[in-house]
This record gives C-alpha cells, sequence and structure tokens, in this order.
C-alpha cells in the first residue's frame, strides 16, 4: 500500500494526495493520490496564491474547512474530479525546516476536522517525510497507480 492510500485509510477519508513544490518553488503540482484522478497526476499544477492547498504552503500551517465551497479561497481543478468533495484538511510537508508541499485529506461529507486529526496528520507527514531527495516513493506509487487504470506514466 502506498503512502497517500494508507494515509487516506487510517484518517477515514475519501482521498488523501500529495502536492509537491516545483523547483522554483511557486508552484505545487500534484504527485500522489488516492481519490482524486489519477491522469492529474504530474499535470495538475497551482501557484501557492490559489486554492485552501496554495493556502497551507503560503502560510505553512495546516488547514482545515468543513464545507469547501464556503471558503474564499476554494478552487475547483475540474479535471481533478474533485466536485464531490466537501471537507478539507491540509497539512504543511516540511523537511530539515523548509516546506516541500502539501499532504490534502478530504471527504465527500461535510467533516469537522478536530485538533486531534490535524495533530496526527501532521504528525504523519512529518514522519512518512519522502519527500525532498526522497520523492522516488510517492511518485513510484502514483505511477503504479496511474497504470492501474490504464494509463502509462
Amino acid at each position: 500500500m502506498n503512502v497517500v492510500a494508507l494515509i487516506a485509510t487510517r484518517f477515514r477519508t475519501d482521498v488523501c494526495s500529495a502536492y509537491l513544490l516545483e523547483p522554483d518553488r511557486s508552484n505545487l503540482v500534484l504527485a500522489a493520490t488516492l481519490g482524486l484522478h489519477p491522469r492529474c497526476i504530474g499535470s495538475l499544477r497551482m501557484p501557492l496564491s490559489e486554492g485552501l492547498t496554495g493556502l497551507v504552503a503560503e502560510r505553512v500551517m495546516p488547514v482545515a474547512v468543513e464545507d469547501t465551497r464556503k471558503h474564499p479561497r476554494f478552487k475547483y481543478f475540474k479535471e481533478s474530479g474533485e466536485e464531490i468533495y466537501h471537507s478539507f484538511l491540509g497539512v504543511p510537508l516540511i523537511d530539515r525546516g523548509i516546506l516541500q508541499g502539501v499532504l490534502v485529506v478530504q471527504t465527500k461529507e461535510p467533516r469537522v476536522f478536530r485538533e486531534g486529526e490535524i495533530r496526527k496528520l501532521s504528525e504523519a507527514a512529518t514522519r512518512s517525510h519522502p519527500w525532498s531527495a526522497r520523492r522516488a516513493p510517492w511518485i513510484a506509487s502514483s505511477r503504479r497507480s496511474r497504470s492501474a487504470y490504464g494509463r502509462s506514466p
């Protein structure tokens, strides 16, 4: 089981996605997902100034939203298939004190994420830390997932 699938299972969410900063550090790119369309891996990009995921990166703090459509920073990415998801919890992925990306979980039903859940997801992001020099596990897992859906890497 890859990291995003394990986190989605443990946190009882419908989606878990990892977005990594591109080398120029101005955009986040979807690197791995369970729940969003796998064809978006490597192609869904957003500036840090866009969306709730960008807000997590800008603040370098967790962001929890019960119903995303009601939040002013909500941005809908049609190609992702995220229209069916309501709640959002994003935490920064940090390695050696430097932001590397954002880990996001989402659910179909509106959900209030409690402080304990936010803390545990932050801890999971810190412990898993395959982003930076160890990006390969996220990307390799994502490529295997894409292949399972009949798409080539």
